[in-house]
């Protein structure tokens, strides 16, 4: 027993992530978001090469396919325009994809409980 106990204190918290509490986001949620920010810059490093390299009639069919189906959101845009829509709903789509994808092969990863 440790002192605080003998003198009436409040128990330990438990660590986040641990079986009974916390209330912390539980060992799978880290590679999760660590998944979804690297889908997010990983989306973002791919749209600016294709709107730096590519010309303005291939480059906005390029980037409707690499951010299908959220692209059809911002389709009728131009310019600038369409490069931040893409970079902020395409970016979005494709951190949630990385987070889903991630959560689901770590939960089939896991060891069976007992």
């Amino acid at each position: 027993m440790s002192g605080r106990e003998i003198e009436g204190g409040p128990p330990p918290a438990p660590k986040a992530g641990a079986p009974g509490g916390g209330g912390g986001p539980g060992p799978a949620w880290r590679p999760a978001v660590l998944a979804s920010v690297g889908s997010i810059l990983l989306h973002a490093v791919a749209v600016l090469w294709v709107w730096h390299s590519w010309g303005g009639f291939g480059r906005g069919g390029v980037l409707a396919w690499i951010d299908f189906p959220s692209s059809l959101a911002y389709l009728r845009l131009r310019g600038g325009a369409k490069l931040t829509w893409s970079l902020l709903i395409g970016g979005l789509q494709w951190g949630v994809l990385g987070a889903g994808l991630s959560l689901l092969v770590g939960r089939s990863a896991r060891r069976p409980t007992s």
